[in-house]
């Protein structure tokens, strides 16, 4: 069990900027670890402009993983060549790992709808192939279309949505 002392001596290492995280965060703390991160922080007389910059950190990090994962999305040409080429896994698993490794979430779940659909497409495709060849290849053109379509109308939205809750949420 960790004890008071032992706290006050990891605290005592922390910067203001980790010690009011701590307290931002106080919920995923014990309320003894709260009251010695405050303790600590009343023993460095924390000014006015300390906890600007903390809040202006914090709005930073906030907004940049809003960007990434609401707002910074796969332009229409990576979305085309996700769903007509990239849908082979040993071609999307390496790139969607890039988008995690980045934080790229949006963009991580975007190639991987954009891949499966493509999938389904070719699938359809070769299905129809004993019709019409031609019929085959503006089917599956269509397709694309159709599913940027989606993209852009309906999950967008839905994605949206989400940012708004997010952020009533963070001000309440």
């Amino acid at each position: 069990m960790v004890t008071k002392e032992d706290l006050e001596k990891r605290y005592a290492a922390l910067s203001n900027s980790e010690l009011m995280d701590i307290i931002d965060r106080k919920f995923e703390y014990t309320e003894l670890a709260v009251t010695v991160a405050i303790q600590e922080l009343g023993k460095r007389n924390v000014n006015e402009q300390d906890v600007a910059r903390y809040k202006e950190k914090v709005f930073t990090e906030f907004h940049d993983e809003i960007q990434k994962n609401f707002v910074d999305d796969l332009t229409v040409t990576q979305k085309l060549l996700f769903f007509y080429f990239f849908w082979i896994p040993f071609v999307t698993i390496p790139i969607k790992n890039n988008f995690v490794r980045d934080g790229f979430l949006l963009k991580r779940s975007q190639a991987g709808f954009f891949s499966t659909m493509g999938f389904a497409a070719c699938f359809i495709s070769i299905l129809l192939v004993s019709v019409s060849s031609v019929l085959t290849y503006a089917i599956f053109i269509l397709l694309g279309f159709l599913t940027l379509q989606y993209d852009l109308i309906i999950r967008r939205k839905k994605r949206m949505q989400t940012v708004y809750e997010q952020i009533k949420q963070s001000e309440e």
